[in-house]
């Protein structure tokens, strides 16, 4: 991934970073996922 982009830990698509909704435990977690 870029460095603007961010793997979720949920549902593991590569995303921009704009997306991320939660971080927790070092892992970034998507607005799908969070929403």
């Amino acid at each position: 991934a870029q460095a603007d982009e961010f793997t979720c830990a949920s549902c593991f698509l590569v995303r921009h970073r704009s997306q991320v909704a939660k971080e927790k435990n070092g892992m970034l977690y998507c607005t799908d996922c969070e929403g």
